[in-house]
């Protein structure tokens, strides 16, 4: 160990030692407080412990006090008295108390009936309540049914009312109807003689056609020519083949007995066939929803027209052969355009089957006819219905009588074929 360790050491165990000296100096002053504190809390607890004694003897000298009190007054036969007379009260109070106590059970048990009773009736009470609410949500409901079924019942009065005067109407016109057909039964009639006497006017006709046919085919030179026999059937007394032949000259055509070409053209019935104005083509609408075109001279399909709902009833070529018109069953007519095989327009208003469309000679309007007993005119530029006429029964062909449309020839359901004016939308003749 050096000299420097030493004295290092040294001068710590001096610090100590001040350090000893400086704080047991207050370690005495310590002491005598904790002293003086135990003191002072022994000398509380005995204070308290003398105020509980004090307190004590206090209420014993009253109760003392209290006592003799009581002692000198019952000692006098006034006061004895007067304690039996309160003993008696005493007695008669706890009789009396006896009594309202179970007076009081019997009205505490009454109470608790009565908060029952009370409790079922509220339910009952709130039963009911719900129960005019109901009733009164059903009363006004019934009662707006009342008035919906009171307006329902005024437009059936008034729908009755317009009925009747239909029926009136219409009673009238089969009156007038019946009168027409006695008059028309009377024209049969005198048509029918008239159409014997020219039958057999033709007859006589026919028979001298035929002499001069039989002496012509006695000639070998005009048994040669293709174009030297010719049904009688169809010469007429006013056909220009019977007016060539008075002449003395003749011009026949061969009618067809057999076909020269069968064409599988849908999957399911055929509805209708139309030829192009042109001559060239022909087209088919059938069940299959589908209308085709097909080349006439070599047979083969040209184009597929599709669109249709339902089965096509009618087709029909426009005077140029560019647009394409077709009825379907689907209460619509739809036109297509032959160049590019698109739908152009779709007419819809009918509220049944459409049987029949036609295109008027200019391509600009449209007539429709349909099972709803109607017949309309389309203008296409505009591409809806400008005109709707209501026949009596189902329209099952429509066609156009005159170059600018004007007049409009309908066959229909009843066996009728009736002739009507476009533009007033009128019926001219049945």
């Amino acid at each position: 160990m050096t000299a420097a360790t030493q004295q290092c050491e040294a001068d710590i165990l001096r610090l100590f030692a001040d350090r000893d000296r400086h704080e047991k100096s207050f370690s005495t002053m310590v002491e005598s407080y904790n002293g003086l504190v135990h003191k002072l809390t022994y000398y509380v607890d005995q204070n308290k412990h003398l105020e509980m004694t004090a307190h004590s003897a206090k209420e014993l000298n009253e109760k003392m006090s209290r006592q003799v009190t009581t002692l000198r007054e019952q000692g006098s036969p006034m006061n004895q008295k007067r304690s039996a007379e309160l003993e008696a009260q005493v007695a008669s109070l706890k009789d009396e108390r006896a009594d309202l106590y179970k007076t009081q059970g019997t009205n505490a048990q009454r109470l608790l009936d009565l908060n029952d009773i009370l409790r079922v009736k509220d339910a009952t009470l709130t039963q009911n309540k719900e129960e005019i609410r109901r009733l009164a949500d059903a009363n006004q409901f019934l009662t707006h049914k009342n008035q919906e079924m009171v307006e329902i019942l005024r437009e059936r009065d008034v729908t009755i009312q317009v009925i009747q005067d239909e029926l009136a109407t219409l009673q009238l016109e089969m009156v007038k109807q019946d009168e027409r057909q006695r008059d028309l039964e009377r024209e049969n009639a005198q048509l029918l003689q008239r159409w014997l006497k020219k039958m057999n006017e033709e007859a006589d006709r026919m028979n001298a056609a035929n002499s001069f046919l039989e002496q012509e085919n006695q000639d070998p030179a005009q048994m040669q020519s293709p174009q030297s026999t010719r049904s009688t059937r169809s010469m007429g007394p006013d056909s220009p083949t019977q007016a060539n032949w008075r002449g003395g000259s003749s011009i026949f055509s061969i009618i067809p007995q057999n076909s020269n070409r069968k064409i599988t053209t849908h999957d399911s019935e055929v509805n209708t066939v139309a030829l192009s104005t042109g001559g060239t083509m022909f087209a088919t609408g059938s069940n299959d929803k589908k209308i085709k075109v097909w080349d006439i001279k070599t047979g083969s399909l040209k184009s597929t027209l599709t669109g249709c709902l339902q089965s096509v009833m009618c087709v029909s070529f426009n005077a140029t052969d560019e647009l394409l018109l077709g009825a379907s069953n689907d209460n619509a007519a739809r036109l297509w355009h032959l160049g590019t095989g698109r739908p152009r327009h779709t007419l819809t208003g009918h509220i049944g089957k459409v049987f029949s469309a036609r295109f008027n000679p200019d391509s600009t309007k449209v007539v429709s006819g349909s099972h709803d007993r109607t017949i309309k005119v389309w203008d296409l530029q505009k591409g809806y219905c400008i005109r709707t006429m209501f026949t009596f029964a189902s329209v099952n062909d429509v066609c156009l009588l005159d170059f600018d449309g004007s007049t409009i020839a309908s066959g229909h359901l009843d066996n009728n074929l009736r002739f009507w004016d476009a533009r007033s939308g009128n019926c001219t003749k049945e």
